[in-house]
């Protein structure tokens, strides 16, 4: 991960007190906020993604980026319109199902960085 996609200098995304992060763990999907999902993964209907336990992060990129599927051992998951604003979900429940994560709903903590179509989402 560490050779090709840097997050050096780029800060993570907390919750905002008031709103709610744009990011959310909802019944083992991961909601993204319909403005953030457009901006990073566009209209894909599926997305790579990869977990990694040691630093509890999901990365996410959409399925149109080859670079990230060859630095990675990643599995095809699908991405859901849930509203009419556009919000999308994805679920992770294979990743529940393989690994002890948290399942409990809440705001999550997200990175990303311009011009990468790829998210870091601490889980």
């Amino acid at each position: 991960m560490e050779r090709i996609y840097h997050f050096e200098g780029v800060t993570p995304v907390p919750p905002d007190p008031m709103t709610g992060s744009s990011v959310k763990l909802r019944n083992g999907h991961i909601w993204i906020d319909a403005s953030l999902a457009q901006e990073v993964l566009g209209n894909t209907s599926q997305v790579y993604a990869v977990f990694y336990p040691n630093i509890k992060a999901i990365l996410l990129a959409p399925d149109s980026d080859q670079t990230f599927r060859a630095a990675h051992e990643v599995i095809m998951l699908f991405v859901k319109v849930k509203n009419s604003r556009g919000d999308r979900a994805i679920s992770i429940q294979e990743f529940m199902a393989d690994h002890d994560m948290d399942e409990t709903d809440r705001d999550l903590v997200y990175m990303t960085a311009p011009g990468l179509s790829m998210m870091h989402i601490s889980i």
